[in-house]
């Protein structure tokens, strides 16, 4: 390596002596021609020698440079010097109007790398932010989920039976019937729905799954609800039960919170049966929650009831106010309240839902 080191040096010594020898030649080209000129005149003379000093600036100029640049580019850029002249070749090739040479084509390859880098590193930025609009995407997604399963789960008897204003809910989980009532009356009690809405509650019932070990709730159908009420419906009345999420329990705000039972059945005989032996057992068993002093005698005794072409029964108090009434709303759907206001208003909703219903299925 240090022997071709010395013969490029030898070899660019050599070249930049003929370079030297070729300028002066070309110096004393220049006097000869000035003394030519001067023999046309002062002015011309005058140029001529102006002509010499500008052509000998101009050539030791070029040498200058040439030297120069040649030495910056071994010692500085650390380019061997067979590529040094090489590159100067190339150059001289180019302003001869030959081709194009080293280097252009030396900082073209470092503006190509440049380029190739800017490329990848804009890929790699494009990948990463993609990546993050597909992670938020996905948490958006997940989120959307929970939502509509939260909706569902909140709509269960509400997109069954009617709309509501409001919802409540009630875990029910191992707990005495009387329990579950007592907190249903406070609730009641402490309500602050507006006037005419209707609060849904829903009733939960929370279990752990053996599989993952977390609590699970959820809302019990209407099956259950009978049972942890502890409402003693005959077993045919309660086998013939209609879907399973069919039903609401719910508050009315009329003149004041009033509380409601909305049951179905697939069987409107063993239901209207079921109710009539039902009767004597009603009003303790729904008190405290409908507020109806937990009278167990069998003294008041319910009667026929008819209130805007709804046919009911109900039961009253020694001054004739309603303390319970229950009313078929159709055929396989019943009403149980303590408040005239509140079965207009539940029959009304249940109605129009109804309607709004049967168009759809005639439609589709």
């Amino acid at each position: 390596m240090s022997g071709d080191l010395s013969q490029g040096s030898k070899n660019f010594e050599d070249k930049m002596h003929s370079l030297n020898d070729k300028v002066e030649r070309a110096f004393d080209n220049s006097e000869n021609q000035t003394s030519q000129n001067n023999k046309n005149g002062e002015d011309g003379g005058k140029n001529g020698i102006i002509g010499k000093r500008s052509s000998l600036e101009s050539k030791s100029a070029i040498l200058h440079t040439y030297r120069q640049d040649v030495q910056d580019l071994v010692k500085n850029r650390k380019i061997s010097l067979v590529k040094a002249m090489a590159m100067q070749m190339d150059k001289n090739a180019k302003s001869g109007g030959g081709k194009r040479v080293v280097f252009e084509d030396y900082f073209s390859e470092d503006k190509d790398k440049k380029t190739a880098k800017f490329i990848i590193l804009i890929s790699i930025l494009l990948l990463i932010m993609g990546g993050l609009a597909l992670f938020v995407a996905y948490g958006i997604y997940q989120v959307r989920i929970q939502q509509v399963l939260q909706d569902k789960k909140n709509t269960l008897v509400d997109n069954n039976m009617f709309f509501v204003e409001h919802r409540a809910r009630i875990n029910v989980t191992d707990r005495l019937p009387r329990e579950i009532l007592s907190d249903l009356s406070r609730m009641l009690r402490r309500s602050q729905a507006t006037l005419g809405s209707i609060t849904q509650i829903l009733p939960e019932w929370s279990v752990w799954s053996d599989e993952t070990g977390n609590k699970i709730t959820f809302t019990i159908d209407q099956a259950q609800l009978v049972k942890v009420l502890g409402l003693s419906l005959p077993d045919a009345f309660i086998r013939n039960l209609g879907e399973p999420d069919k039903y609401m329990l719910g508050m009315h705000m009329a003149d004041r919170n009033t509380p409601f039972l909305l049951l179905t059945t697939r069987s409107y005989e063993y239901a209207f049966a079921g109710m009539l032996d039902w009767e004597k057992r009603a009003e303790y068993e729904l008190s405290p929650f409908f507020n109806l002093g937990g009278s167990s005698s069998g003294k008041r005794v319910f009667e026929d009831l008819v209130v805007k072409n709804i046919d009911a029964r109900a039961i009253r108090d020694e001054d004739r106010n309603l303390k319970l009434l229950y009313s078929f709303l159709d055929q396989n759907t019943i009403l149980i309240t303590n408040n005239i206001h509140t079965l207009i208003e539940v029959a009304e909703r249940y109605k129009v839902r109804k309607a709004s219903r049967d168009a759809t299925v005639i439609a589709q």
